[in-house]
């Protein structure tokens, strides 16, 4: 049976964020140029490597063992361009890069560079966390200057926040903050976020490690041949949060703003956060999406919706265990 299921398997889609070396990285997202290159590598052997609409508009029809390749970059960082983009080229590996766009030629960093930049990046903090945030009182006593502590936490980031005067560190006082900012509105997360400077007593500003791709360097990556330019929505909501009305506006605003300013037609879509709803599947349907990733994490097989294709999540790997799981995903196993 297993010889069979590893025939049936037809590919496997992989989401990066950053390609860049950084200090702190909360959620693990970020892989060194150096690995990168190695991974790369070890897709060169491997499979059929696609840009992303060419699953949406084939997966159905695939062959018997054919073992499609995608390789996807979330958000829109300038690393992308800067750091991916001539290794990609270098290994010939076609790429798709999903765009917020609300933030293309921005002086501001992503919500949550902001939050991360305010909480764990610029030293000591008040003894205690203190503030009201849609009508809600939250209150922390906080444990000094302990950052060495940061590792991904998805219970305090998917779960209510913990009771007030329960004792935190500072990266469970991110990873809890980061839950509640991500509920909000575009406006209202703007708004915490300046709160939150002032309660720290802290002035932000746009990092170089951490801007987005210019209008130039965006034009620039759509008219390379290998690579693809998606959309992923105007101010990465959580769309599972927002009215259909409200998810409506993100996603064709978007995928407008794209197609206006590169001249291309944008097929391809991924939900921030991995998170949708039914209607958020019509509405990509009706605005001419012929592909959509979710953070499922399997093998694409010859089922899948075309608007709701999984994929793995790529860590900091050398080639050597990039390529463990990479056989182990093209196999069928999850």
């Amino acid at each position: 049976m297993k010889i069979l299921d590893s025939f049936r398997q037809h590919g496997v889609m992989l989401m990066y964020h950053r390609v860049a070396n950084l200090e702190i990285d909360p959620w693990q997202l970020s892989v060194s140029p150096g690995h990168f290159e190695e991974q790369m590598s070890v897709i060169q052997k491997y499979g059929h490597p696609v840009q992303m609409h060419t699953i949406g508009e084939t997966v159905h029809s695939w062959h018997l063992g054919r073992k499609h390749i995608v390789v996807t970059f979330d958000d829109g960082y300038a690393d992308n361009y800067q750091n991916a983009k001539p290794i990609l080229e270098r290994y010939g590996v076609p790429a798709t890069f999903f765009i917020v766009t609300g933030i293309i030629d921005s002086r501001e960093e992503f919500w949550w560079d902001e939050l991360e930049q305010i909480i764990l990046s610029s030293g000591e903090l008040p003894a205690r966390f203190k503030m009201t945030i849609r009508q809600k009182d939250y209150q922390w006593p906080l444990k000094p200057g302990a950052v060495q502590d940061l590792l991904r936490d998805e219970n305090l980031a998917n779960s209510a926040p913990p009771e007030n005067g329960t004792e935190m560190t500072y990266g469970q006082l991110y990873y809890c903050l980061w839950n509640i900012l991500s509920r909000l509105s575009f406006a209202e997360k703007k708004a915490a976020l300046r709160d939150l400077a002032r309660w720290a007593a802290k002035t932000t500003s746009v990092r170089a490690g951490q801007k987005t791709m210019s209008k130039k360097e965006l034009l620039d990556l759509a008219g390379v041949g290998l690579f693809e330019i998606g959309a992923h929505t105007r101010h990465h909501p959580n769309l599972s949060y927002l009215s259909v009305e409200e998810q409506q506006q993100e996603i064709e605003e978007s995928k407008k703003t794209l197609e206006g300013a590169l001249g291309l037609q944008v097929k391809s879509f991924s939900y921030p956060h991995g998170a949708y709803t039914q209607d958020t599947v019509a509405l990509l349907q009706r605005s001419g999406f012929k592909a959509s990733c979710t953070c499922e994490a399997k093998p694409v097989t010859k089922k899948d919706d075309p608007l709701l294709l999984p994929r793995f999540t790529v860590l900091n790997w050398n080639g050597d265990v990039f390529e463990q799981k990479l056989r182990q995903w093209l196999a069928g196993a999850a």
